[in-house]
């Protein structure tokens, strides 16, 4: 884009639904139906943990993180191609949840919980390109405090609470 011009994006409004079994659905107000994660379509991909975070649906599935097309919760095609900011992310136990916060500098990060540790990814970088060169793009905040419940995850007034 050219500096000073403004470019509108085209919304989702939409309701994303897993079980981490069956196929992703989701529900506009209109539409719903299940989501095609196979080439050529690339939709959402089946899952077990959600988070919007960076203007990116992000879904955890095992150990593996995966985040969404830019702006859009229903692809996940730019994880085929690009360059530094390919594939999927890593971690060394299964994810036990994932929460949207706000790290240093007041850029946002999605936390990745496991049963013992958080880590974080920089979302912040909507670049996905440059995520391969940005330094500390995934992170290990505490290494030996975990999340045993996905659904105790709440933030409140600025701060993450969850059970250990």
């Amino acid at each position: 884009t050219t500096v000073g011009t403004l470019a509108l994006v085209e919304t989702h409004n939409v309701i994303m639904m897993q079980d981490g079994v069956t196929a992703a659905a989701f529900w506009d107000g209109e539409t719903n139906r299940h989501l095609d994660q196979s080439s050529p379509n690339y939709e959402t991909p089946i899952g077990q943990y959600m988070e919007w975070s960076g203007s990116r649906l992000w879904i955890s599935k095992g150990t593996s993180v995966i985040a969404s097309d830019l702006s859009d919760p229903t692809k996940f095609l730019e994880r085929t191609k690009g360059g530094g900011g390919k594939g999927d992310f890593r971690f060394d136990q299964e994810v036990t949840g994932l929460s949207s916060s706000v790290g240093d500098n007041r850029r946002g990060v999605l936390l990745v919980f496991t049963l013992t540790s958080v880590n974080a990814l920089q979302s912040s970088v909507l670049d996905r390109d440059k995520w391969g060169s940005t330094q500390d793009f995934q992170t290990v905040v505490l290494p030996s405090v975990g999340c045993v419940a996905r659904d105790s995850i709440t933030n409140h007034a600025g701060f993450i609470w969850w059970i250990s």
